[in-house]
């Protein structure tokens, strides 16, 4: 299963966890390292290439700070169970596909 942005708060991952010891299932996390800078750097491009209107400078800001607050708790306690495997995103976005799919390969 592969899920994108979710759980994002500590409240949605008690109940993906839940879930997923009642189905029986494991589960692990693959985290995204990218510096503030590159993460804007990717915003401002994605804004320019699909035309984007809600990337301007006010919103990514409020963005990253509830990403800051409200996920970063979940991710923190996922490494604390040893669930999450941490990529470094601050590189080409080739290589990171690579990685991503020698994870998946993995497991």
């Amino acid at each position: 299963m592969l899920m994108d942005g979710f759980p994002r708060t500590l409240p949605q991952m008690d109940f993906f966890l839940k879930t997923e010891i009642e189905q029986g299932r494991d589960f692990i996390a693959i985290n995204f390292n990218l510096s503030r800078e590159k993460a804007i750097e990717r915003i401002k491009q994605r804004a320019i290439e699909q035309n984007r209107t809600d990337d301007v400078d006010e919103s990514i800001k409020k963005r990253l700070e509830a990403f800051e607050k409200e996920t970063m708790p979940v991710i923190n306690h996922l490494r604390e169970m040893d669930k999450i495997i941490d990529i470094d995103a601050d590189q080409p976005i080739e290589t990171i596909l690579e990685e991503v799919i020698s994870i998946i390969e993995k497991k």
